[in-house]
């Protein structure tokens, strides 16, 4: 499928999943792959992806998760993250 398409049929899903799974964040990504998310700005923030999320209540608790590469965008440094 084209990236387009795909994206365009998952615009709505970050929005649907923090309302679905009741993720109390003031910003939400979603990436299907989990493998690329544009930087967060607004904390509460939340990534979501097909198998789940992860919630960062700051910059500062986003900014030490050992399993984020940050630049310009996110990235995990691993492409699994350990189960809790």
């Amino acid at each position: 499928m084209d990236r387009r398409k795909k994206a365009a049929l998952h615009i709505n899903e970050a929005a649907r999943l923090k309302t679905a799974w009741k993720v109390e964040a003031v910003q939400a990504r979603y990436r299907d792959t989990g493998d690329w998310y544009a930087m967060l700005e607004d904390f509460p923030a939340a990534l979501f992806d097909k198998e789940g999320y992860i919630l960062f209540s700051s910059k500062q608790d986003l900014e030490a998760c050992p399993y984020l590469n940050l630049k310009k965008h996110i990235s995990p440094k691993t492409s699994e993250f350990p189960e809790h």
